[in-house]
Order: structure tokens, then sequence, then C-alpha cells
């Protein structure tokens, strides 16, 4: 909770450095220039510069402006690697899940162009390309104009102007280097939170901003390094930059490595070469369990502007960051990779199996896209005594393994074979294990072998073909369990009552008949996702009321019937999602803790009163969809100070309740298929997004002219 509460903080502050960003409305204005958003032809526009110079964030904040003008809009970031025979597949699924909310069966790159040429076929489009590095990315992505709708508009940005050209874009745009003035304000911002520095620290921190050659990225770097630290250390970094030379970025950002400790250098590189993109849950174990104090060390890193979290708790990290992680990575052993502490190069990895180069100072290891009858003998693993983590993509383990991972803390065996050929797999250090995609049953013999690692804190089986889940008696520190898409799970064996420190249960999309009484005892329980389980039906009985801990709860697409009047005892409980249960019939009271409440209730005769929000004034999200019975809300609505989003389409509403205009965070209203709404009698100037279609009694719109933000 430490970490969380911090950086919470760091993201209030990163957004008050992004609201006053130096220069960025210069950028704006020239780039809207180029991009002719008032014109009906479809363009193409180019930002090329070199890395640091801050092309992507000129995008972002494109986009984000211009998001809510086209119909179908995605951000497809750092695509600099994606080949056709590597990447780009996953690139056009994001593209096409990010403009359609839909996943087609893309199964190569070819197919991939016809689904995108057909699906956005005369669509109005807004499309950024993030880190383009060759024109072959931008034809399986975009192809060409004549895909797309009048007035579409697709960004690239890129360090190359050479693949612009080629490309062909309509209008090109590079990004200056901040003048001395700029540059100041943008180091100061960092270093003090304001706009300039201080009178005691004015001059030194001209001289320390103009070593950064006018690049927003080594700015905030070396700023953020600075930011409370004594005069003498910034006496120290000032003669450390006069000595590096003007062209060497990686240089001056290694400043602030530098001055990392021992364990907080250990995730930057971890991140740097292996997770970045990926969810910080799993690192977080690992980093625990190796002693690195990651709640400590990502505070720091993000307090120097090494590392970001963004909001879905995805790490990341700047390019020339990760090049400059991988760069360190590769000093410590130029000749032979089997001496590096990492190795996430493919064919690096490999080579350095097949002929036994590896060392015991290979702790990270990533073999990705294996084929499945690929083996990889336990003679391959004999020197990395210290592997920490691994990744396999498919094939299969064979032979001894007695002597090997006992260090290892993480395994991700994506795609295992149903057929176990390794014995003594003894990984008594894992904490945590992912075996997702993978063909094996409950029959599997590797469970015997997990069985002995007692420390397992998480366990992810999504899309496995289990139609039981295994025993859990032995695994009593397991904290996360993910059973997510098993499309022929129909029962969970009662030893889950085991695991007392359970945290995460996510059955989604299986085919669970019913919860077992076991369950109820998981007091430490704080999520509970049971998303599209067509087939658990009946009551929700009386033991929820034991989850003191709950906080999230979605029982989408389910069949229950009712929830007890128990639910109003968690007090912690901050979303629960009830779309689309289509024989819910009670909904009782609920605690005040919500925050996020959804009743979407499409086609059902069942629910035929509103659940009363009377005493959730916590609430920020409130979604009353398609309920039959009279939708009712609060006479004192002006308590609700909270709400952003109130979504009330398909209801009988007739008006909406007076003193919603005094609701000052209300950001999205839609009142959408409302065939009874008659009037609306005032609006809060908060609102960016409101929808009104199909209200066919309403014969005039209310006063728009406070709606600034619209």
């Amino acid at each position: 909770m430490v970490v969380q509460t911090v950086l919470l903080e760091l993201k209030k502050n990163c957004m008050v450095l992004t609201d006053n960003l130096v220069g960025i409305s210069e950028h704006i204005n020239e780039m809207m220039r180029l991009l002719k958003v008032g014109s009906n032809d479809t363009r193409i526009v180019g930002i090329y510069g070199m890395g640091g110079i801050g092309k992507t964030t000129i995008a972002k904040c494109i986009y984000k402006k211009l998001v809510c003008c086209f119909e179908c809009c995605s951000f497809l970031e750092n695509i600099q690697k994606a080949t056709p025979h590597k990447g780009l597949v996953s690139l056009q699924k994001r593209l096409a899940h990010g403009t359609l909310k839909s996943c087609p069966d893309i199964i190569d790159v070819n197919s991939g162009i016809d689904i995108i040429k057909q699906r956005f076929l005369n669509k109005k489009v807004l499309i950024v390309l993030d880190d383009l590095n060759e024109k072959s990315q931008f034809d399986y992505l975009v192809r060409n104009c004549e895909f797309y709708g009048r007035g579409s508009r697709i960004i690239v940005t890129t360090r190359d102007k050479h693949c612009l050209n080629v490309i062909q874009v309509d209008a090109t745009y590079e990004p200056p280097f901040m003048n001395s003035v700029q540059s100041l304000q943008l180091f100061s911002m960092h270093a003090f939170r304001k706009k300039f520095p201080p009178k005691d620290f004015d001059d030194i921190s001209k001289k320390v901003a103009s070593f950064a050659a006018g690049l927003p990225l080594t700015l905030e770097v070396i700023g953020s390094f600075l930011s409370d630290k004594t005069k003498v250390v910034w006496e120290y970094t000032l003669k450390k930059l006069k000595k590096l030379p003007a062209n060497k970025v990686q240089e001056r950002l290694k400043i602030s490595y530098d001055k990392l400790n021992y364990e907080q250098k250990q995730i930057f590189l971890d991140i740097a070469c292996h997770f970045i993109g990926m969810d910080k849950t799993g690192a977080f174990y690992m980093w625990d369990d190796c002693g690195y104090y990651p709640e400590e060390g990502i505070i720091v890193l993000c307090l120097m502007s090494l590392v970001k979290i963004g909001d879905d708790n995805v790490l990341r990290m700047h390019d020339q960051l990760r090049d400059l992680g991988r760069e360190i990575v590769r000093e410590e052993d130029r000749q032979n990779p089997g001496g590096r502490s990492r190795l996430w190069d493919r064919k690096e990895a490999l080579d350095v199996l097949k002929e036994c180069r590896g060392t015991k100072k290979v702790e990270v290891l990533s073999l990705k896209l294996l084929y499945n009858d690929m083996s990889l003998t336990c003679r391959e693993f004999r020197k990395l005594f210290n592997l920490r983590y691994l990744q396999v993509d498919s094939g299969n383990f064979v032979g001894d393994f007695k002597h090997h991972f006992s260090q290892l803390r993480w395994l991700c065996w994506k795609k295992c074979p149903h057929d176990f050929e390794a014995i003594h797999f003894h990984m008594k250090n894992l904490v945590v294990l992912d075996l997702s995609y993978s063909s094996i049953t409950e029959n599997w013999e590797g469970w015997s072998q997990i069985e002995m690692s007692n420390k397992l804190k998480v366990l992810n089986l999504t899309n496995c073909n289990l139609r039981r889940t295994p025993d859990f008696s032995a695994n009593a520190s397991l904290e996360i369990l993910i059973l997510d898409h098993c499309g022929k799970l129909v029962e969970i064996d009662p030893s889950i009552g085991n695991l007392k420190n359970l945290r995460v249960l996510n059955i989604s999309w299986s085919k669970i008949r019913n919860l077992p009484d076991e369950i109820w005892m998981l007091e430490k329980l704080e999520v509970i996702d049971a998303s599209g389980c067509s087939c658990l039906e009946g009551n929700i009985p009386i033991g929820i009321g034991r989850f003191s801990s709950l906080r999230h709860s979605s029982l989408i697409h389910t069949k229950i019937q009712s929830l007890p009047t128990s639910i109003c005892e968690l007090s912690c409980l901050q979303t629960l999602d009830l779309d689309f249960c289509i024989k819910l019939e009670v909904v009782p009271d609920l605690p005040s803790s919500l925050e996020i409440l959804k009743v979407k209730h499409f086609g059902s005769r069942n629910l035929r009163v509103t659940p009363s929000v009377a005493n959730l004034v916590n609430l920020q999200e409130l979604g009353f969809s398609g309920l039959r019975g009279y939708v009712e809300l609060s006479r004192d609505i002006e308590k609700f100070t909270k709400l952003q989003v109130l979504m009330l389409d398909h209801s009988n509403i007739r008006t909406l309740p007076k003193g919603i205009d005094a609701l000052s965070r209300l950001k999205i209203l839609t009142v959408r298929s409302c065939d009874d709404l008659q009037c609306i009698l005032g609006l809060p100037s908060s609102l960016v997004e409101l929808s009104l279609e199909y209200c066919v009694s309403m014969e005039r719109l209310p006063d728009l002219s406070n709606l600034k933000k619209l």
C-alpha cells in the first residue's frame, strides 16, 4: 500500500508537469497546421529527430487532443523492432482492438492487413505509429490512405527521416532543440517543482541545464536526480557533465544510474532488458524475494525519471534509457554473452545454451518463440547456478534437473506441452509460475514438482485445458491465482480453502458452475473476477460477508439470482460490476465504500427495482443501463461530489435530478435511448462528454454555453 500511495502522488506530480510542459503548445500548433484537421483529405504527417527530443510526447498530446474527433483511434508505441516474422501480427491485433474494440483472428501479417483493410474501409481514423524504422512496418499496419474514410489522419514518429521519405508522407516536422530559457524552465520543474529555480540555485541551474543539450529527456532525468540534493552534489554533477562530450546523451543519463544503490541498479537493468510493457506485479514478487526492496527501489527510480508506471501498473521506460541499460549489460562481457547477467536476445540466448557457454553470472534469461518440439536439457543449464528469471515459450525440459534452478524465482513457461519429461524439477525458491496457453490438464505430471515450491505467490494458468484445478494443499503461500479463459474448467478443488493468503482469484470466462464453500473462508481475498462465467448460477451465499478485505468484484455475464444482505458489511469494497446478470432479481443495500457500480441489464425482466444509491457518497462511476424498473437517483445528488461518470442509457428516467449541475467532477454523462426523458435542468461545467442520442421525447437541448471542456 505504501508504494501505491507514493506512486499516486508521483502521478499527480507528473500530471502537473505535463500540464506545464515547456514549449509543447508551439509543437502542437505546428503539428495542427501540418495535419490540416479541418480538411476532408486523408493526410500522413511524420515527426522525426534524435531520441529524447520529445517526438512521442508531442504525438501523445496531439492524439489526446484529437481522439474525440475520429470514429476509430489507436496509438501503437515502440514498434521499431517489429518484423513480419516477429511482433507485427501482435501490432495488427492491437490496432484492430484499439480502434474497433475487437480482437480478430489474425494468423499472419498478410491476413492481418486484409482484415484491417476490410474493417477500416471508409472509416475516419486517427492512427499513431510511434518509433517506426522500416517501411514494411508501415505497409503491414496502414498500407496506404485508400483504406480509410475522408478526413483520416496518420502520424508517424521516427529517428530516421529517410524512412518518412520512403513512405511519402504529406508533411514532416522536426522538433527543435529547446532554447536556454525553455531548458531552464523544464529543468527547474523537475528539480524544484516550479518554473524557475530559487535565487541561490539560479546560476548553477543555468549551467547544469546548458549541458543537457536542449533534450527534454536529459533535462528531466538530471533535474529529477538533483531534486532535494545538496549544493555539494550539484557542484560534483556539474564537474562531471563538463567532462562529457556534447553528443554523448547516454553518458549524461548514466550520471543518475551511477548514483543508484546495488538493488536499485538491478531493478533498473531488469526492466531495461526484460520487463518494459509488463505488469509490475510478478516483478515485484521476484525482486522482493531476492532482497531488492522493490517498493523503495521503484519509488526512487520514478522520482529520478528513470522508470514510469502507468495507471495500468505496466512498467515503462524511455527507449534511450532502455538502450543505456542494455549497453551497461553488454559491457559486462563484450565477447561472450554467456558472461553477462541478462540475456534478452533470442539468438544470443539459444547460442549460449546450445554451445554451453553460460556462466554463473547469468541471472535473467529469455527464450521466446521456441519450437514446440524443442528440448532443453539439464546439460545446457548446468553452469547457470544463479538463474532467477527464465522465460521459455513452448519447448520442453528433458533430463535430471536435481542441481539446477535452486535460485529460480520466476518461471514463465507458456505453451508447455502435456508430456512432462523432466525429473527432480524442484524449484524450491519459485515465487511466480506462468503456465498460460498450455495444453496441460489436471493430470499433468508436473503438478507434483510444483508442490515442492512452497514459496509460490503467483500461479497463472490462463487458457489451459484444465477441467478441474489441481490440489493446492502444498501452496499455502499463494496470493494470486489466475484461471482466466480456461474454457473447459468446471470445478475448483476444495483445497482452495487452504490458501489463507490468497488476494486475487480470477476465474473469468471459465465454465465454473458453483463456487465451493471453502472459498468463503478466504478472508484476505481482495479481488474476485468471475466475468463471463455463464454457467455460474444460484445465490451468492451469506458467507461473502467474511471477505473483509474484498475491494473488487466482477460478476459480468453470470446467472446469479441474488446477492445476500451481508454484502453491505464489505467495508473495503470499491468496485461491483453486475453488467448482464440476466437472472439477477435482488440487489440489497450496498456498502458506502463503493466507488464503481455497474448494473447493465438489457433484455432482462427480473430486476425491476434499481439498487439504492442513497448512501453511496464515494461513487466515482455509476452505470444503470437497460433497467426496466424505475430509475431513481438520490434527491440529494449534489452530495455525490466524487462522481465522474454517470450512465443511464435505456432507462425510463424523465428528468435528471436538480442539483446535478453541482457535480464539479462529473466528466461523462450518457442518457442514450431514454424515451421518457423530457428535460435537463442544468449541467456541470466539468463535462467532457455528453451523449443524448435517441431521447425522442426531448425537444430541445439545455444551455451548453458553460461547458467549456466539452
